[in-house]
Protein backbone atom coordinates (compact mmCIF):
# COMPACT_ATOMS: atom_id res chain seq x y z
CA UNK A 1 0.00 0.00 0.00
CA UNK A 2 2.43 2.30 1.28
CA UNK A 3 4.49 2.20 -2.14
CA UNK A 4 1.40 2.29 -4.81
CA UNK A 5 0.60 5.54 -2.29
CA UNK A 6 3.52 7.18 -2.69
CA UNK A 7 4.06 6.44 -6.43
CA UNK A 8 0.47 8.00 -6.93
CA UNK A 9 0.88 10.95 -4.21
CA UNK A 10 3.74 11.89 -6.43
CA UNK A 11 2.89 11.81 -9.91
CA UNK A 12 -0.72 13.39 -8.89
CA UNK A 13 1.49 16.36 -7.51
CA UNK A 14 3.59 16.48 -10.38
CA UNK A 15 0.28 16.49 -13.13
CA UNK A 16 -0.97 19.23 -10.70
CA UNK A 17 2.18 21.01 -11.27
CA UNK A 18 2.09 20.62 -15.13
CA UNK A 19 -1.58 21.75 -15.63
CA UNK A 20 -2.70 25.70 -15.27
CA UNK A 21 -5.94 27.60 -17.00
CA UNK A 22 -3.65 28.67 -19.90
CA UNK A 23 -3.30 24.99 -20.89
CA UNK A 24 -6.62 23.61 -19.45
CA UNK A 25 -8.46 23.72 -22.49
CA UNK A 26 -5.73 22.03 -25.06
CA UNK A 27 -6.65 18.75 -26.59
CA UNK A 28 -4.61 15.94 -25.60
CA UNK A 29 -3.85 14.02 -29.01
CA UNK A 30 -3.44 10.46 -27.20
CA UNK A 31 -6.93 10.78 -25.55
CA UNK A 32 -9.39 11.93 -28.60
CA UNK A 33 -12.01 14.24 -27.75
CA UNK A 34 -10.52 15.38 -24.53
CA UNK A 35 -8.70 18.30 -23.13
CA UNK A 36 -6.40 18.27 -20.30
CA UNK A 37 -8.99 19.62 -17.68
CA UNK A 38 -10.80 16.37 -19.12
CA UNK A 39 -8.25 14.17 -18.16
CA UNK A 40 -7.69 15.90 -15.00
CA UNK A 41 -11.42 15.43 -14.64
CA UNK A 42 -11.44 11.76 -15.62
CA UNK A 43 -8.02 10.44 -13.17
CA UNK A 44 -10.34 12.44 -10.28
CA UNK A 45 -13.25 10.32 -11.21
CA UNK A 46 -11.50 7.03 -11.40
CA UNK A 47 -10.34 8.17 -8.01
CA UNK A 48 -13.41 8.56 -6.73
CA UNK A 49 -15.10 5.12 -8.71
CA UNK A 50 -12.54 3.28 -6.88
CA UNK A 51 -13.46 4.91 -3.13
CA UNK A 52 -17.48 4.23 -3.73
CA UNK A 53 -16.84 0.77 -5.20
CA UNK A 54 -18.25 2.08 -8.66
CA UNK A 55 -16.34 -0.49 -11.29
CA UNK A 56 -19.10 -1.98 -13.19
CA UNK A 57 -18.32 -1.58 -16.35
CA UNK A 58 -14.80 0.16 -15.37
CA UNK A 59 -12.85 0.93 -17.89
CA UNK A 60 -15.25 1.28 -20.38
CA UNK A 61 -15.87 4.15 -22.59
CA UNK A 62 -19.03 4.58 -21.05
CA UNK A 63 -17.13 4.63 -17.88
CA UNK A 64 -14.64 7.22 -18.35
CA UNK A 65 -17.10 9.21 -19.85
CA UNK A 66 -19.07 9.41 -16.94
CA UNK A 67 -16.53 11.09 -15.15
CA UNK A 68 -15.61 13.67 -17.35
CA UNK A 69 -18.66 15.01 -18.30
CA UNK A 70 -19.94 14.85 -14.51
CA UNK A 71 -17.31 17.77 -13.87
CA UNK A 72 -17.46 19.58 -17.46
CA UNK A 73 -19.04 22.66 -15.70
CA UNK A 74 -16.51 22.84 -12.67
CA UNK A 75 -13.24 24.77 -12.70
CA UNK A 76 -9.49 23.09 -13.52
CA UNK A 77 -8.83 24.53 -10.25
CA UNK A 78 -12.01 22.88 -8.42
CA UNK A 79 -11.54 19.23 -10.20
CA UNK A 80 -7.70 19.54 -8.32
CA UNK A 81 -8.82 20.62 -5.21
CA UNK A 82 -11.45 17.37 -5.07
CA UNK A 83 -8.98 15.00 -6.81
CA UNK A 84 -6.30 16.28 -4.18
CA UNK A 85 -8.47 16.10 -1.26
CA UNK A 86 -9.79 12.38 -2.10
CA UNK A 87 -6.41 11.02 -2.95
CA UNK A 88 -5.34 12.37 0.94
CA UNK A 89 -8.78 11.75 2.29
CA UNK A 90 -8.92 7.97 1.59
CA UNK A 91 -5.62 6.03 1.84
CA UNK A 92 -7.96 2.37 1.66
CA UNK A 93 -8.09 3.30 -2.20
CA UNK A 94 -4.36 2.06 -2.37
CA UNK A 95 -5.55 -1.35 -0.59
CA UNK A 96 -8.27 -2.03 -3.57
CA UNK A 97 -7.47 -5.41 -6.00
CA UNK A 98 -6.65 -3.00 -9.03
CA UNK A 99 -4.56 -0.81 -7.46
CA UNK A 100 -2.23 -0.88 -9.69
CA UNK A 101 -4.53 -0.19 -12.63
CA UNK A 102 -5.24 3.10 -10.92
CA UNK A 103 -1.40 3.99 -10.57
CA UNK A 104 -0.23 2.79 -14.17
CA UNK A 105 -3.50 5.06 -15.46
CA UNK A 106 -2.22 8.04 -13.60
CA UNK A 107 1.15 7.28 -14.84
CA UNK A 108 0.07 7.21 -18.49
CA UNK A 109 -2.09 10.09 -18.39
CA UNK A 110 0.44 11.71 -16.80
CA UNK A 111 2.37 11.72 -19.95
CA UNK A 112 -0.25 11.87 -21.96
CA UNK A 113 -0.56 16.00 -20.90
CA UNK A 114 2.98 15.91 -21.34
CA UNK A 115 2.57 15.80 -24.47
CA UNK A 116 -0.26 17.65 -24.97
CA UNK A 117 1.64 20.68 -23.35
CA UNK A 118 5.23 20.14 -25.06
CA UNK A 119 6.63 18.90 -22.04
CA UNK A 120 9.89 16.45 -22.23
CA UNK A 121 10.81 16.12 -18.93
CA UNK A 122 10.85 12.94 -16.36
CA UNK A 123 11.09 10.50 -18.82
CA UNK A 124 13.65 8.58 -17.00
CA UNK A 125 11.43 8.34 -13.36
CA UNK A 126 11.64 5.00 -12.44
CA UNK A 127 8.17 4.98 -12.49
CA UNK A 128 8.32 4.12 -15.99
CA UNK A 129 10.16 1.51 -15.83
CA UNK A 130 7.71 0.02 -12.94
CA UNK A 131 4.61 0.85 -14.98
CA UNK A 132 5.91 -0.63 -18.52
CA UNK A 133 6.27 -4.01 -16.36
CA UNK A 134 3.18 -3.93 -15.26
CA UNK A 135 1.65 -3.61 -18.74
CA UNK A 136 4.48 -6.26 -20.08
CA UNK A 137 2.45 -8.91 -17.70
CA UNK A 138 -0.47 -8.58 -19.87
CA UNK A 139 1.79 -9.00 -23.00
CA UNK A 140 3.58 -11.92 -21.46
CA UNK A 141 0.07 -13.58 -20.19
CA UNK A 142 -1.71 -12.80 -24.24
CA UNK A 143 1.65 -14.35 -25.62
CA UNK A 144 0.90 -17.77 -23.42
CA UNK A 145 -2.89 -17.82 -23.88
CA UNK A 146 -2.38 -17.52 -27.63
CA UNK A 147 0.87 -20.42 -27.64
CA UNK A 148 2.81 -17.35 -29.23
CA UNK A 149 6.58 -18.24 -29.43
CA UNK A 150 8.56 -15.83 -26.41
CA UNK A 151 9.71 -12.52 -27.29
CA UNK A 152 12.95 -10.65 -26.20
CA UNK A 153 12.67 -6.94 -25.80
CA UNK A 154 15.94 -5.50 -25.43
CA UNK A 155 15.24 -2.63 -23.33
CA UNK A 156 18.19 -0.18 -23.09
CA UNK A 157 20.37 -2.16 -20.22
CA UNK A 158 18.34 -4.64 -19.65
CA UNK A 159 16.54 -7.79 -21.64
CA UNK A 160 13.39 -8.91 -20.87
CA UNK A 161 11.33 -11.77 -22.22
CA UNK A 162 7.44 -12.18 -22.77
CA UNK A 163 5.83 -15.43 -23.50
CA UNK A 164 6.92 -19.28 -23.16
CA UNK A 165 10.21 -20.80 -24.10
CA UNK A 166 13.24 -19.62 -25.97
CA UNK A 167 12.55 -16.06 -27.34
CA UNK A 168 12.29 -16.29 -31.37
CA UNK A 169 12.51 -12.74 -32.06
CA UNK A 170 14.30 -9.16 -30.13
CA UNK A 171 12.40 -5.22 -30.68
CA UNK A 172 15.00 -3.02 -29.56
CA UNK A 173 13.65 0.41 -27.84
CA UNK A 174 13.95 2.73 -24.47
CA UNK A 175 11.88 2.40 -21.45
CA UNK A 176 9.94 5.76 -22.57
CA UNK A 177 8.80 3.89 -25.98
CA UNK A 178 8.29 0.50 -24.43
CA UNK A 179 5.80 2.14 -21.91
CA UNK A 180 4.41 4.37 -24.60
CA UNK A 181 3.53 1.31 -26.94
CA UNK A 182 2.30 -1.12 -24.48
CA UNK A 183 0.07 1.79 -22.75
CA UNK A 184 -1.52 2.39 -26.41
CA UNK A 185 0.11 5.36 -26.90
CA UNK A 186 1.95 4.12 -30.66
CA UNK A 187 0.20 3.77 -33.62
CA UNK A 188 1.02 -0.03 -35.52
CA UNK A 189 3.36 1.28 -37.74
CA UNK A 190 5.63 3.39 -35.46
CA UNK A 191 5.87 -0.09 -33.96
CA UNK A 192 6.60 -1.75 -36.95
CA UNK A 193 9.14 0.65 -37.84
CA UNK A 194 11.43 -0.14 -34.53
CA UNK A 195 14.56 -2.42 -35.16
CA UNK A 196 12.76 -5.92 -34.66
CA UNK A 197 14.95 -9.61 -35.27
CA UNK A 198 12.17 -11.68 -36.66
CA UNK A 199 8.59 -11.81 -38.12
CA UNK A 200 7.22 -8.68 -36.04
CA UNK A 201 3.82 -9.52 -37.02
CA UNK A 202 3.46 -12.91 -34.64
CA UNK A 203 3.58 -10.53 -31.65
CA UNK A 204 2.54 -6.81 -32.79
CA UNK A 205 -0.80 -7.07 -32.35
CA UNK A 206 -0.03 -8.42 -28.75
CA UNK A 207 2.38 -5.65 -27.91
CA UNK A 208 -0.33 -3.07 -27.38
CA UNK A 209 -2.45 -3.79 -23.94
CA UNK A 210 -4.33 -0.65 -24.56
CA UNK A 211 -4.66 0.65 -28.48
CA UNK A 212 -2.73 0.96 -30.83
CA UNK A 213 -3.31 4.47 -31.37
CA UNK A 214 -5.53 5.29 -34.81
CA UNK A 215 -2.76 7.18 -35.87
CA UNK A 216 0.84 8.25 -35.38
CA UNK A 217 1.81 9.70 -31.68
CA UNK A 218 4.92 12.32 -32.00
CA UNK A 219 6.13 13.34 -28.55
Amino acid sequence: MARYAAIYQEAQGRVRILVNNQNANLPVPTCPGWTVKDVVAHLTGVFDDFRRGNMENAASNEWTAAQVESRKARSLADIGAEWHTLVHTYPAVFRHEYVGNLVTDLICHEFDIRGAIGNREARYLLDIRTSAIYFLNGVDHALRQENLPALRIQVEDKALTVGEGEPEGTVTLSWFELFRTVSGRRSRSQVEALPWEGDSWIWLDHLFILGPAESDIVE
